[in-house]
């Protein structure tokens, strides 16, 4: 009996150790500085790790007067190129070629001319260009879903 429960034991273990270990998926662009940078190793709750690109960029502004956002493009259409991952509880899904509308937190401008406080700034996006980012999905109140981008790593 003793032999028994020390190998039920063991295999016990192994499988607890095998479900810890985590996908360390990481994401580093050296084109635009010295500096890598990386995406968080997990993605996010809520989240999807993609590769797209602009499509079509929305000339609407928003009507928060103090917000970077009145100013410049903030809305984007973008084709989804690639799909990395998604976190728990994304809501819907996403395939390669799927086009969706997606906000910028920080626009669509290089962040230096908008937000000088920014630890790092993010270079930009024009229609065409190709990023990675996590997508953060919500869902509406319409019943879809909407798509929110905060930083993202230009290719």
């Amino acid at each position: 009996m003793n032999r028994r429960s020390a190998i039920l034991s063991m295999i016990l273990l192994a499988l607890l150790l095998a479900g810890c270990a985590s996908n360390r998926e990481t994401a580093v662009d050296n084109t635009d500085s010295d500096k890598p940078k990386i995406l968080p190793a997990n993605i996010p709750p809520n989240h999807a790790r993609i590769v797209g690109k602009i499509i079509k960029v929305y000339p609407e502004l928003s009507s928060n007067l103090d917000h970077p956002s009145s100013k410049v493009p903030y809305f984007a259409e973008i084709m989804i190129e690639e799909m990395k991952g998604m976190g728990m509880a994304f809501p819907g899904s996403l395939s390669r070629g799927k086009t969706i509308k997606v906000r910028f937190s920080f626009t669509l401008s290089p962040t230096i001319d908008h937000f000088p406080g920014l630890k790092n700034h993010l270079p930009g996006l024009n229609v065409n260009d190709r990023f990675s980012a996590d997508l953060l999905g919500t869902d509406s109140r319409s019943g879809g879903v909407e798509y929110t981008i905060d930083t993202y790593i230009k290719k």
